[in-house]
């Protein structure tokens, strides 16, 4: 028996996961989902780029309620720099 390891789920986790991904297709869903966590923590920390944030998340939502199954990526200088700081894990 195996013991895998299984990291956590953390805001700095999801916003290096876009970095890695930007401008490149990702799962819709994940993608939003993604999106949705990093504008969330932006509004809960009153970190600059909440706007945007919104802006790309809403963008990800209705592209996905209109049955795309993979979006573009944002490119990662919209991301808030902040996010991937270990504080905010």
């Amino acid at each position: 028996m195996t013991s895998g390891v299984i990291r956590p789920l953390t805001i700095a986790h999801l916003t290096r996961s876009l970095e890695a991904r930007a401008g490149q297709p990702m799962e819709a869903l994940r993608c939003y989902e993604s999106l949705a966590a990093l504008w969330i923590r932006c509004c809960d920390t009153a970190t600059p780029g909440a706007r945007v944030l919104r802006e790309r998340t809403l963008r990800a939502a209705r592209r996905l309620a209109a049955g795309e199954t993979a979006l573009i990526t944002p490119e990662f200088y919209r991301i808030p720099d902040r996010l991937t700081s270990a504080l905010t894990a």
